[in-house]
């Protein structure tokens, strides 16, 4: 039972709480602030609760507040208070107790589905030190690449069929788009219609290198994509 903590304070009352910090995009604003009720709240990441249940146990300390930020205004700011709860700690511990026992013995736990940024964040932390080398894998791993297969396949033609989804509709609503003849707004009984584009700013980064060529090598940035797992008959060679 470790606990890697990012910080601690003191209440005006003596109190040591425990501080844990987040970071959240400025797009993700109003799911943080329509998951937190109060200063006593629920939030929506489920890990969040019980990574502070885990510190509590450890440091025995009673109060945890989880700060996150997404920028330098006030509002930007949204703290969140746990407080402990030894029913939710106990079963947090038997559950990590299995879990370790489990690992020692060569079990490894099912995973149903996995959020897109968990899956990055765990790909990430098992590529820390990349290595070139082939490596063969136990013909255990053959029914799950299989089935992995199978998903892509079958996401393959959902994609499709929603393309074809798609199509469908645009045919559809170009006789209501003339119809409208050229106004933004429009009514047909009960529903209201809306026609217009939304406008973004953004950096031609052709021109750009073109014109100011120095500007440019000195603001571009290289970034990288989450490792991607393809899988294909055959060897590599």
């Amino acid at each position: 039972m470790l606990a890697d903590c990012d910080g601690f304070a003191r209440t005006p009352e003596g109190e040591l709480i425990g501080l844990e910090l987040k970071t959240y995009n400025f797009r993700l604003q109003s799911q943080w602030h329509s998951g937190v009720f109060g200063k006593d709240g629920i939030i929506k990441n489920p890990e969040y609760a019980a990574q502070v249940a885990h510190y509590m146990a450890v440091m025995n300390l009673n109060r945890y507040d989880l700060l996150a930020q997404c920028g330098n205004q006030a509002d930007d700011l949204i703290v969140v208070t746990f407080r402990r709860d030894l029913n939710f700690e106990a079963s947090l511990i038997d559950a990590e107790k299995r879990f370790w026992e489990d690992l020692q013995a060569g079990i490894y736990p099912e995973v149903k589905a996995l959020r897109k940024e968990s899956y990055e964040r765990v790909v990430e932390a098992l590529l820390e030190y990349p290595k070139e080398e082939e490596i063969r894998l136990a013909d255990s791993f053959m029914s799950v690449l299989e089935e992995i297969l199978d998903f892509e396949e079958r996401k393959t033609e959902m994609n499709r069929k929603i393309k074809e989804i798609d199509e469908k509709i645009n045919a559809l609503r170009i006789p209501v788009i003339e119809a409208m003849d050229n106004h933004i707004y429009g009514t047909c009984g009960s529903y209201s219609l809306t026609l217009k584009g939304v406008k973004r700013e953004s950096v031609d980064a052709r021109k750009l290198q073109m014109v100011y060529p120095e500007i440019y090598t000195e603001m571009k940035k290289l970034t990288e994509s989450a490792p991607s797992l393809k899988i294909r008959k055959g060897s590599h060679k």
